[in-house]
């Protein structure tokens, strides 16, 4: 498959992403003494070398922190740092060799596995690309770190071409449980999580796994049931975007989950009439959820604090209603909630086109809301809600299109098309004319543009907070910029040019005109600050 010329884009930005890190992340630090006086700082004799005179162990301790490219250059240092990086207890290779046209050769990576000499491994990870014609060995990675006895392993595969290609991994995982005892955390993407034929999860296997993160991987029906029964200290599941999922159900006598994230793979061919989720986790504090709103079936969950439920805008059916109205009662008790569009759409039918208040959340304090407010009437309910909410305190609106959770690096795709916004006016003006947010003291928004409707909700946030601290307006990231979730830190990578960009200096002139405007509204509270911010972390 030949790139295409996205594709080569994407790569040289991942690229000069990384290069970039790394500048960041070793400071010189002479850079603020100028050469004219350099002689006056240092002194005539040679000083000790006080960092080399640390015990092995110190030493060990702060080559840990160092991507293993980086720790590998520290050998050239000194007689004594030349083998000490192959005792390291954390392996990191974050930034894997790439090549979209050619097959990568990944046998320094096994070399330098082969040079270690620590018996035991805490944390063992590999992160990057792949190419549709590359071959990462990850059979031989995982074996090595469990043969090390590897506390958290992390394979994070990431691939921009299709069709989507799984990597393959040992048979041990499965079938040799003393490989797997010691195992707390594993994070893999896009990798087969199927068990080999005939081999199911018993015995002790995976008995201390605590956080277990699929991305994009492939699985089949009953896997994750399997696992549960045998993870009994369980209490971190991600289950994103993965492939061959059609139902599956999150439960067990012995479960300890505490936080649950699950999203439904978009490009999978599975009918959605027999996509089915089920919790039954009466110790879950956290679930997160993306995805058609009815196929999601909750039980014993009155212990949950904070949910996420981000539905897919569909046609209001009458079936679809009451499911989500039967959804809705059983989560209002919670004190953190995360909705969209779906949900808005629901509260705005069965209650604010009545002229109905809508007072079931009546413990919620802290709202994320994700999406583009597409009408006046949508704007109205969404302040209906907050007003609604007599114990909110803080809000956080996301005006990207999807909500964010991947576990690995991601291109931040925001939309730069202004959307359209119908200017409606029904019976959600009536209800909101005598609403105030009486509580509400700090407003965060995410990717802001300055649409209308965006000002139109700002203006009426102002307007409504009677006790509102902070509006925290964070602008939309530039189209370049990459998002290392890992690493959780935005970087720009915009090329330097000796003249200026006339569409970056229109952009900087109409943020001004919008800063001028925004900062003009009336406010309800004489307290509320307006803050701007171009840069914003996930």
């Amino acid at each position: 498959m030949q790139p295409t010329g996205e594709t080569r884009d994407f790569v040289n930005k991942r690229k000069m992403w990384m290069k970039r890190k790394k500048q960041l992340s070793l400071p010189n630090p002479l850079s603020h003494i100028h050469l004219d006086h350099l002689h006056q700082a240092t002194p005539s004799t040679p000083q000790q070398d006080r960092i080399s005179e640390l015990p092995k162990d110190v030493l060990s301790r702060i080559l840990s922190l160092l991507p293993m490219q980086m720790a590998i250059q520290t050998s050239i240092l000194s007689t004594r740092w030349r083998h000490l990086w192959k005792s390291t207890h954390v392996v990191d290779f974050h930034d894997l060799p790439f090549s979209a046209r050619k097959p990568v050769d990944y046998t320094p990576i096994t070399r330098c596995l082969n040079s270690l000499e620590s018996p035991n491994i805490k944390s063992f990870t590999v992160v990057g690309h792949v190419g549709y014609r590359s071959h990462p060995d990850v059979r031989r990675w995982v074996e090595f770190a469990f043969s090390k006895n590897v506390e958290a392993l992390r394979i994070g595969l990431m691939q921009i071409s299709y069709p989507v290609k799984f990597a393959l991994l040992p048979r041990s995982l499965f079938t040799k449980n003393d490989q797997t005892q010691k195992i707390k955390v594993l994070l893999l993407s896009h990798v087969d999580f199927t068990p080999p034929r005939g081999v199911t999860f018993s015995g002790s296997g995976f008995v201390s796994l605590q956080s277990l993160s699929l991305t994009n991987c492939k699985l089949v029906n009953g896997t994750v049931e399997s696992l549960l029964r045998k993870c009994l200290v369980l209490e971190v599941l991600v289950l994103d975007s993965c492939f061959g999922l059609i139902r599956v159900n999150i439960s067990g006598p012995n479960l300890k989950l505490k936080q649950l994230t699950f999203k439904w793979n978009l490009f999978d061919d599975v009918e959605e009439v027999d996509m089915l989720f089920e919790v039954d986790a009466p110790s879950l504090s956290t679930l997160k959820y993306s995805g058609d709103l009815a196929a999601i079936r909750l039980k014993n969950c009155e212990g949950l604090g904070e949910i996420i439920l981000l539905g897919e805008l569909e046609e209001a059916y009458q079936e679809i209603i009451n499911h989500i109205s039967e959804l809705i009662n059983q989560v209002t008790h919670v004190k953190i909630l995360g909705v969209n569009l779906q949900f808005l759409l629901f509260v705005g039918i069965e209650y604010y086109t009545r002229g109905l208040p809508f007072l079931l959340f009546q413990n919620l304090q802290h709202l994320i809301w994700c999406g583009s407010p597409k009408s006046q009437n949508e704007v109205y309910n969404l302040i209906c809600f907050l007003g609604d909410c007599p114990c909110l305190e803080t809000c956080e609106i996301d005006f990207r299109q999807q909500y964010y959770w991947a576990a690995f690096c991601d291109t931040v795709r925001e939309s730069i098309q202004e959307p359209t916004f119908v200017m409606d006016e029904g019976a959600q003006y009536q209800l909101y004319q005598g609403r105030y947010l009486k509580k509400l003291k700090s407003v965060r928004v995410l990717c802001f543009s300055g649409f209308d409707g965006e000002m139109m909700l700002v203006r009426l946030l102002l307007g409504k907070a009677v006790n509102l601290q902070k509006l925290e307006l964070l602008w939309q990231n530039d189209p370049s910029d990459m998002t290392d979730n890992v690493l959780q830190i935005v970087l720009r990578q915009r090329l330097h040019k000796r003249n200026p960009d006339p569409d970056l200096v229109a952009t900087q002139l109409k943020r001004i005109l919008i800063e001028d405007r925004v900062t003009g509204l009336p406010r309800a509270s004489p307290n509320a600050q307006v803050l701007f911010k171009s840069r914003w972390k996930f």
